[in-house]
Parts: C-alpha cells; structure tokens; sequence
C-alpha cells in the first residue's frame, strides 16, 4: 500500500505502547501475553511468600498492589 511517496506495510499484528493489536480485534492473545508475563513474575516473588522473614501484613500488601495492578493493567480506564 502506498500514501503518497510512502509505502507501507499491512501487517496481521503488531505491539504498540505494550499492547497487542491486530487485524480482528481480538483481545485473547493479549490475555495470554499477560497472564504468561504473571506467570514468569511469579516464581521470584515466592520465595517473598514463604519467607518468615517478611511480616504477613507487607505480605498482604505486596498482593494487594500486584492485584490493583494487574487489573488496571487489563481494565485501563478512560
């Protein structure tokens, strides 16, 4: 496709701002990019978890944001 003196290319997919975007619309392949980052952040924070070095309220607290997170990062606002 040409505009003017620019070609550009059609691509079935792309990454834009950390978001996945392409040709459908369809939002299932970003719900599984995010859940396998969750996924991959997961096992490091476990040893936070277990610990009994760490009091269980800055425990609560550590899931609390992770959680608030997660949810903002699926459901932006306006």
């Amino acid at each position: 496709m040409a505009i003017k003196d620019h070609d550009i290319e059609v691509v079935r997919s792309f990454t834009y701002l950390g978001t996945a975007l392409n040709d459908i619309n369809g939002e299932t392949d970003e719900i599984k990019d995010r859940i396998l980052a969750a996924n991959k952040a997961y096992p490091p924070l476990q040893t936070i978890f277990v610990s009994k070095q760490f009091h269980r309220n800055n425990k609560i607290s550590l899931c609390e944001v992770l959680s608030q997170y997660c949810v903002m990062e699926m459901y932006p606002g306006p």
